[in-house]
């Protein structure tokens, strides 16, 4: 071999050498990615996604001019106040209070001749959430406390109580609903 073959081939398994240790570095951020741990973490995440996409709508509720900063740190608040009092996920019961008090149906005015008539439509999974979000912020607005946080926490806290005045008005509107449905409107 020649001095010019020999300092090709010396090159040459450098070369090598570095594309074979960045493939190996490139496999191990893969196997970051996609190992076990990350697997589950993933699948946590899917979990609470649902209590990213409720607590998202419960801020926009409560937002007022726009100041979303100032609700979410509201809502974190009380999330914060009921973790100190009952010792529980406070996501779980933001989740369980909306689910318990949200209505299936609501009451729809339609004018038939001279008359106006109530027909029970029922709510998509989105509008019953809103009405059960306004209907806890309505319910802690008569609590008495000066801090909306902690009013707000109380509510949610009567509610998986099952103190709450909300149930109340939920069934009283299902009752509404049950009278009326021989107004509805079959559609096929």
């Amino acid at each position: 071999m020649t001095l010019k073959e020999s300092i090709k081939n010396k090159s040459k398994t450098k070369i090598t050498e570095n594309i074979n240790q960045q493939t190996s570095n490139l496999n191990n951020r893969n196997n970051l990615f996609f190992s076990e741990e990350n697997y589950k973490s993933q699948s946590l995440n899917e979990q609470f996604s649902k209590f990213d996409k409720l607590f998202n709508h419960t801020v926009g509720i409560i937002m007022k001019n726009g100041k979303k900063a100032k609700a979410q740190k509201q809502l974190q608040n009380a999330l914060i106040y009921i973790k100190q009092k009952i010792n529980t996920d406070p996501y779980s019961v933001l989740f369980k209070a909306i689910k318990a008090v949200s209505p299936l149906m609501k009451l729809v005015f339609i004018k038939k001749g001279t008359k106006s008539i109530k027909m029970p439509v029922p709510l998509n999974e989105h509008q019953r959430h809103r009405k059960a979000i306004i209907w806890i912020l309505e319910a802690s607005n008569k609590q008495h406390s000066k801090n909306f946080s902690e009013r707000l926490a109380q509510e949610l806290i009567a509610v998986i109580n099952g103190t709450s005045s909300i149930f109340q008005k939920k069934e009283q509107l299902h009752k509404l609903a049950l009278i009326n449905k021989a107004n509805t409107q079959i559609r096929i």
